[in-house]
């Protein structure tokens, strides 16, 4: 159904209210009158431009940076992730990441109730836990200072 006349006139009215409103917000705020700030009819403005119309307070470039640079992040972190799941769901040969995800929990199961009974063996043999880090080399033996100096005629 077309719009009437009588309708379109409403909703531009309103409108227009709305944007004396706004107007008259912004003005207050900027040191200006609404008719300037609707001079600019909605315009959307870089940070320069704003700044020579008395829109703005100032320009923090390294904020603009990190607020424009911020979705491009998480956008490559939350790829590199898909393509980190996908990786992993394929060579367990898993259907879904959800699949893979349970895989690898049931693996960590089994490997945890694994060691677990390793330790306990070992614990009933006597046998004592490998040590982490190898003992030192034996060290070379040296010669006494005093047994060359006795031997002197």
């Amino acid at each position: 159904m077309a719009l009437t006349d009588a309708s379109v006139s409403r909703v531009r009215a309103r409108v227009m209210d709305l944007a004396q409103s706004f107007a008259a917000w912004v003005a207050e705020r900027r040191g200006q009158t609404p008719e300037q700030v609707l001079a600019h009819q909605g315009a959307t403005m870089y940070a320069t431009r704003a700044l020579e119309a008395g829109l703005a307070d100032g320009i923090d470039l390294a904020e603009a940076i990190s607020t424009a640079a911020e979705p491009a992040a998480q956008q490559r972190h939350t790829m590199q992730t898909e393509q980190q799941l996908a990786a992993i769901a394929a060579a367990l040969g898993a259907g879904s990441h959800e699949e893979a995800l349970a895989t690898i929990a049931t693996l960590k199961k089994r490997r945890g109730a694994a060691g677990h009974r390793r330790a306990r063996t070992r614990r009933r043999a006597g046998a004592a836990r490998p040590s982490a880090t190898p003992p030192p080399p034996p060290r070379p033996a040296r010669p006494c200072w005093c047994a060359t100096a006795s031997a002197a005629p």
